[in-house]
């Protein structure tokens, strides 16, 4: 074993990293190869209690917006809803959703910055634009 790449014998600048669960910043919602959306920890935390306190995801899309529209709900038997896979992110599934509005291409696949909108008859709904 060589030791030409020491300093010396000295590991007085030998610290631990203690952080875990790193915080990320990044607000984006990702759309994988799988069709599974993933949206990121920095996107969670700026959601704040929208989603903390729900459990539920319903599903809307505006072909003239290219846009879905993600309608937090607590209610689990509301036709549609799709139970949110918490973790440090937090997953769900878009397959049937992306089949149903032929969306389920290679195109839709990549990261999106969800915005908080206004939608008319729902009040503001973060919504993610497609191919923007």
């Amino acid at each position: 074993m060589s030791t030409n790449r020491l300093s010396g014998n000295t590991w007085a600048d030998l610290e631990e990293f203690t952080q875990k669960g790193a915080k990320s910043s990044t607000i984006r919602a990702t759309i994988t190869p799988k069709f599974t959306t993933i949206l990121s920890s920095g996107l969670i935390r700026k959601m704040g209690k929208v989603f903390e306190n729900n459990s539920h995801v319903v599903l809307h899309y505006s072909k003239a917006n290219k846009a879905i529209v993600m309608e937090f709900t607590t209610d689990s038997n509301r036709k549609g809803a799709l139970k949110l896979i918490k973790n440090h992110n937090c997953a769900i599934s878009f397959n049937g959703f992306l089949k149903h509005y032929n969306l389920a291409n290679t195109s839709v696949q990549g990261s999106y910055q969800p915005e908080l909108i206004n939608i008319p008859g729902m009040g503001n709904q973060w919504t993610i634009f497609l191919f923007a």
